[in-house]
Parts: structure tokens; sequence; C-alpha cells
């Protein structure tokens, strides 16, 4: 806490943007996934994380282990979105790499 010189008692707190959802249902998975962090609901070792792939800007969640991040466990699964990614380049004519 702060302390200017007017007076004025100031927080320094990181301001956290609200995210920005394409529409209602993925408001609405964003608020599961906070509600079943805020009661551990996969443990007090683990959390929810909501995210888009990049290739196919399909939603996300993965469960992760919250000391270190890791990735325990995923929906869709990392090989369902590449198959995914790879029908989507074929549907459109592009080349795989």
């Amino acid at each position: 806490m702060d302390i200017d010189a007017i007076g004025r008692v100031t927080l320094n707190m990181p301001v956290v943007p609200e995210p920005t959802f394409r529409n209602e249902e993925e408001r609405q998975m964003v608020g599961a996934v906070r509600a079943l962090n805020k009661v551990e609901y996969f443990g007090s070792d683990s959390e929810l994380r909501f995210s888009r792939d990049p290739e196919t800007q399909r939603p996300v969640i993965r469960v992760v282990d919250r000391q270190t991040g890791e990735k325990i466990d995923q929906i869709p699964a990392e090989q369902l979105l590449h198959i995914m990614a790879s029908i989507g380049q074929d549907l459109r004519g592009e080349t795989k790499s």
C-alpha cells in the first residue's frame, strides 16, 4: 500500500483484464471452470484452465498441477485437436507441414 503526496491510499495490485468471450456458451464455460477451481473439485493440488487451441480455435480445458503447471489431462485430447486441424487444412486445400 502506498500513500501519495496528497494523502490518498492506493493499492499496488496487478490489474488482470477480464477475458473476452466469443459467445455466451464460452462465458458460461469459464464461469464453471472458476467455480470448480474455487471449491477445489479436482483437489487442492489440481485446477482447471480454460484456453483456446491456436490452430482449431476450439475451447480447451486442461487439468493442471497447481504447483508446477504441468498438464495432467486435457479435453479435447491433444491428438483429437491435431486431427481436427489436419482435417481443417484438407478442407481448405492447404498443404500439411
